[in-house]
């Protein structure tokens, strides 16, 4: 039996997708060094296959993100332990590898709709290896939401994307996923009931970003409606912050850590314990603004570590200077400087301007409005879990940012030949 290219792409993408949860649920170094590397594999096996399909016209848009690297480099130069230095430069390049990677399988995939499979698939399976361990110990059900984090799993943002796209599937005139309406709903329950068990806020947030960004975007063009939701967010920020200092909640309760969502990533000394993420932030700051001019334009280089000046435990071990933080702006802006963080927003506009269509084609359009919701979900994550430069947790956004990418650049180049009611652009 002959494999044909396109199915082996397609498979290619669900395992990659599938790489990431494994990887954070397993917790092993090896099996962390394999599928962080896995991609780098399969995008020379899919380049070498068929180099005439590669287009090198939506590739730009990766540019800004490969010239971080380049500028973060210069910490070749300064007196760092080298496999810092290495370990920092393979952090920055990564979102560039998986989004090439990405961009050259959907070369062969060549249709939106096995995209959404794909990632409606590995989502399922991920959803399922999230569930597993509750039927395996029902215990954890009776259990503390931090004990349920840290012996099951955190959750897995894809699962938000995926269920948002389900949702979208049931409403939507069109059908975007090639499956059973019946396996559809379990699969779509299975989902919802993993977001719930996994006790995260970052993932009920993607949640509704996606699911603003597939059903109500269009609405925002007129300006009442633009009004309303500038309203309606004001009163939620108003809210989360006053009940976070007025709320009753058991401390270290899910609801707790909810309420006090705005606290825990403000950047300040106070309770670095409760407040950790806001302490490295408000480190990060001090640190920037204390920089020569020149640290401040091109960064501190790959290699520099951030003196929290107070020991914390991590992985099992005390540190007191950390290579990565949980902000993705102050990361780039110490190893990369100003011009970094100029070349990161830089990435998100060629990525919006690239992917952006006002077409009447169904599947263009839902493309274009898949892409601006992960392109936002990059951008507000980079604040809380560092967004494009997270190891594991968007590996999936950037593959599909990166196959949305060369679905654009296929269409801007064939958009005569776009069979509407597959949504595919082969000839």
């Amino acid at each position: 039996m002959i494999i044909r290219v396109k199915d082996l792409a397609y498979w290619s993408m669900v395992i990659l997708m599938v790489f990431p949860g494994y990887v954070e649920a397993s917790k092993s170094t090896l099996v962390s060094m394999f599928a962080t590397g896995s991609y780098v594999i399969i995008l020379a096996l899919f380049l070498a296959l068929d180099r005439k399909r590669f287009l090198f016209r939506g590739t730009l848009i990766f540019l800004p993100l490969l010239m971080i690297a380049i500028v973060s480099s210069l910490g070749l130069f300064y007196d760092y332990p080298f496999y810092d230095v290495v370990k920092d430069l393979w952090y920055l390049l990564n979102p560039v590898l998986i989004l090439l990677c990405g961009y050259i399988l959907f070369s062969h995939i060549r249709d939106i709709v096995s995209l959404v499979h794909a990632i409606v698939m590995s989502s399922a399976i991920l959803a399922l290896m999230h569930l597993s361990s509750f039927i395996i110990n029902p215990e954890y059900l009776t259990d503390n939401y931090l004990n349920i984090r840290g012996e099951v799993s955190k959750g897995v943002l894809v699962v938000s994307l995926a269920l948002a796209l389900c949702v979208y599937h049931f409403f939507s005139s069109q059908k975007i996923i090639k499956l059973p309406s019946v396996l559809l709903g379990l699969i779509s329950i299975i989902l919802f009931v993993s977001i719930v068990l996994s006790f995260s806020r970052t993932v009920w947030l993607v949640l509704f970003i996606m699911l603003f960004f597939l059903f109500g975007f269009h609405l925002l063009r007129y300006w009442y409606i633009k009004l309303w939701v500038i309203l309606c967010g004001v009163i939620i920020v108003v809210l989360v912050a006053w009940f976070s200092n007025i709320s009753g909640a058991e401390e270290k309760s899910f609801a707790w850590k909810l309420l006090r969502s705005i606290d825990e990533i403000s950047s300040d000394d106070s309770d670095i314990h409760k407040n950790w993420r806001g302490y490295e932030s408000y480190r990060a700051a001090l640190v920037y603004n204390e920089s020569m001019l020149i640290q401040k334009i091109f960064g501190h280089g790959a290699g520099y570590s951030l003196d929290m000046e107070v020991y914390v435990k991590l992985g099992g071990m005390e540190y007191r200077y950390i290579p990565w933080l949980h902000n993705g702006y102050w990361y780039v802006l110490l190893k990369a400087g100003a011009f970094g963080f100029l070349f990161y927003f830089i990435f998100f506009w060629l990525a919006w301007r690239h992917t952006s269509c006002n077409g009447k084609v169904f599947f263009t359009d839902f493309a274009s409005n898949l892409s601006l919701g992960i392109i936002v979900t990059l951008m507000i994550t980079t604040i809380i879990t560092a967004g494009a430069y997270n190891k594991t947790s968007l590996m999936q956004f950037l593959l599909a940012l990166g196959a949305l990418s060369q679905y654009f650049s296929l269409y801007k180049r064939k958009a005569k030949v776009i069979l509407v009611n597959r949504g595919n652009l082969l000839t």
